[in-house]
């Protein structure tokens, strides 16, 4: 998760968003079907042992030096709706505790896993591998939208914008539902999203609910996504064989 200070109205993204994130895990995990309610590990590819203490802190309901932060009244608010502060743990792969714990997880607790930097190789096979007991990624930059895309299978965005807008979206709720996620506040906006829109978590965990289905709205369009990104007319490449040859032709 990037660090928003510099951002207009997007004061803090850390923990903000990343708790944006583990609640809407945390709704789905409770309001989602028989196959959700497991043991459920968030792994981020980054290092936040600095703000590790911050986030225990948030969700413990201890004083963390943000109590000012508008929005801050309704994340706690959701935190003990989700009786969070009991089901969350967090860890790290650098820790030789870390694989005991993952190993005696139960079923309705969340763990958030620091990987730290990954070579892309690496990153990339881990984050875009699917299965069935797999949750739809949530990511944050361009460059993981390109291979994401490719695999098929429903991913969020935590950012501004969803990079497509409406395009490709025949579905007319599932245009709605984008649109009032990427509003002009935005998924992940720091403590502004909890001040704007304190319900955003549900409706992110709707999503990853819809994700499990198949033949969901949701899974359809990303779906015919990937058919057409990856359609022989849509090929950068072959666009641009087919203007060389023509110029060819006529020099």
């Amino acid at each position: 998760m990037k660090d928003c200070k510099n951002e207009k109205n997007s004061s803090g993204c850390f923990p903000g968003n990343i708790l944006q994130i583990i609640t809407a895990a945390r709704y789905a995990q409770l309001n989602g079907p028989q196959s959700f309610h497991k043991p459920l590990v968030i792994t981020v590819y980054y290092h936040y042992e600095k703000e590790a203490a911050q986030l225990v802190n948030l969700i413990q309901a201890q004083d963390s030096g943000q109590d000012e932060q508008p929005g801050i009244k309704n994340l706690r608010n959701t935190i003990a709706e989700l009786r969070l502060a009991n089901h969350f743990s967090i860890a790290s792969s650098e820790n030789s505790t870390t694989k005991n714990l993952l190993k005696h997880l139960k079923n309705d607790e969340i763990i958030l896993l620091s990987l730290g930097p990954l070579p892309k190789k690496i990153f990339d096979g881990l984050f875009n591998y699917t299965n069935t007991n797999i949750w739809s990624p949530i990511r944050e930059g361009n460059n993981s939208f390109s291979s994401l895309i490719l695999t098929g299978r429903p991913h969020l965005r935590c950012g501004r914008n969803w990079e497509l807008g409406g395009w490709g979206m025949q579905d007319r709720s599932l245009q709605q539902t984008f649109a009032s996620l990427y509003n002009n506040i935005g998924f992940c906006r720091g403590m502004t999203t909890w001040d704007k829109n304190k319900n955003l978590y549900q409706d992110v965990g709707e999503l990853l609910i819809e994700a499990n289905d198949t033949q969901s709205s949701l899974s359809r369009y990303f779906v015919d996504m990937k058919k057409m990104v990856t359609h022989p007319k849509n090929s950068r490449i072959d666009y641009l064989l087919e203007e060389v040859l023509r110029l060819a032709n006529h020099s």
